[in-house]
């Protein structure tokens, strides 16, 4: 067993499918990621809000604990493993000072010979270029994926998933989300445009990361054998088939009307454009309908 396995970061984009790029390398052969998907290290650090952090995941961990007592058999093994990951990660984040090298032992605990270990928080993608520098540095093979999916259509999946977090019922009506999409449009909402700022994030690695090291991938063309083929390549692993089928935190199907879309795609223009200056090409998935043209 290799003392240094392979160190992956996937750094966003937020509603691109990084839930279930998580999904399919925690069950891969040769991967060891841990039962929580988003550890929120260096963002939590760099914002100072490393006391917050950890007093989520203490509610959490006493939440799990009530659900253990009157758990079926069938998840007790599920929730015991969660219950022991976040015990194992507040022990990281009560240390005092430098935690980066708790960090990686909590990573790699547990390890059996698989070559990778791996950390999915969407929210990285708002780094500074400095932060990913740092993290490119701390492992002798660090590799870095970025997930890019439809301009349009990621804005809308993050505008339904906000108004459900809000909702006292955990429903979504178009009303509210529709309020929501023309708050970001008229940018009143900062953090979920941000989170749609390709050209921020990729640039920031381009100046700090071995473009070696960077997989930028499509959703669209992610999801599909060849998809998983050249991510399975990029990180060193064999291809495992991928269950094509399955969806994690599907948004509900609430569509947009055509005036929100032709906004929407007028607004996110200089997205677009870049991908298409730096790929020379747009996913087929990207295309406007005729009507938006």
């Amino acid at each position: 067993m290799t003392a240094d396995p392979t160190l992956l970061y996937v750094v966003g984009a937020a509603k691109a499918g990084t839930s279930w790029l998580y999904r399919y390398l925690h069950d891969h052969p040769d991967c060891h990621l841990r039962s929580i998907k988003e550890l929120h290290f260096f963002d939590r650090i760099a914002e100072g809000a490393v006391d917050q952090r950890r007093e989520r995941l203490e509610a959490r961990l006493r939440w799990l604990k009530d659900k253990f007592v009157g758990a079926k058999a069938g998840n007790l093994i599920e929730i015991g493993t969660e219950i022991a990951d976040i015990t194992a990660w507040l022990e990281v984040l009560r240390r005092e000072g430098d935690r980066t090298a708790a960090y990686l032992d909590y990573l790699k605990r547990g390890i059996e010979g698989e070559k990778l270990v791996g950390d999915v928080t969407p929210s990285y993608a708002l780094l500074s270029a400095a932060t990913f520098e740092q993290m490119a540095g701390i492992a002798p093979d660090v590799r870095f994926i970025f997930i890019m999916r439809d301009p349009v259509e990621r804005l809308w999946s993050h505008v339904r998933m906000e108004v459900r977090r809000q909702s006292v019922t955990g429903e979504v009506d178009f009303g509210s989300a529709r309020r929501l999409f023309f708050d970001v449009l008229s940018d009143k909402e900062p953090e979920i445009a941000a989170r749609g700022d390709y050209a921020a994030t990729v640039e920031k690695l381009k100046a700090t990361v071995d473009p070696n090291r960077v997989l930028l991938a499509f959703t669209e063309e992610m999801l599909s054998e060849s998809g998983i083929r050249k991510i399975c390549a990029f990180l060193g692993i064999r291809y495992v088939a991928p269950e094509l089928q399955r969806r994690v935190h599907q948004g509900l199907d609430l569509k947009m009307r055509k005036r929100q879309r032709l906004a929407a795609r007028a607004w996110l223009k200089p997205q677009y454009d870049y991908v298409e200056q730096l790929f020379g090409r747009l996913p087929r998935a990207w295309q406007p309908e005729p009507a938006e043209v």
